[in-house]
């Protein structure tokens, strides 16, 4: 689909979302996510395509989102969360720069073994194991 309308919102958010939550291959999905139909995702994707002013909310942002994602997916999120908590981290003082070390130590102490070792439950939306439909 993306072959013959490389710009279609639903299939860049499809293959974007893949590439990122269950890939976890930003450089590739952020763009795709920042074309797709989900405004929230579109709006954070387009935040990071230019230098972002506020990494702390940007961090913030995908951290939400990973709060509406199902266990792998929310831990590869985390982990993005975390790459811009971590450039806001220098900035912060008190409450503010303790929430944000907390999270970072939660994500890379819970998630990062989880999130970085082959998922295979994601092997179902591959494209090479997507089920053949009659309109092909």
């Amino acid at each position: 689909m993306l072959n013959d309308k490389p710009t279609d919102p639903a299939a860049n958010l499809a293959v974007g979302k893949f590439c990122c939550f269950a890939k976890g291959d930003w450089v590739t999905g952020i763009p795709m996510l920042a074309l797709g139909n989900d405004n929230e995702l579109k709006q954070l994707a387009a935040q990071e395509l230019v230098p972002p002013e506020d990494v702390l909310a940007l961090g913030d942002g995908w951290w939400s989102i990973a709060d509406q994602q199902e266990e792998v997916a929310a831990q590869r999120v985390r982990l993005h969360a975390v790459h811009w908590y971590k450039k806001a981290v220098p900035a912060l003082s008190g409450l503010s720069k303790a929430k944000i070390e907390k999270r970072i130590s939660d994500a890379t102490e819970s998630d990062f073994l989880v999130a970085s070792r082959e998922v295979t439950a994601y092997k179902a939306f591959e494209p090479s194991h997507v089920p053949p439909t009659s309109d092909r």
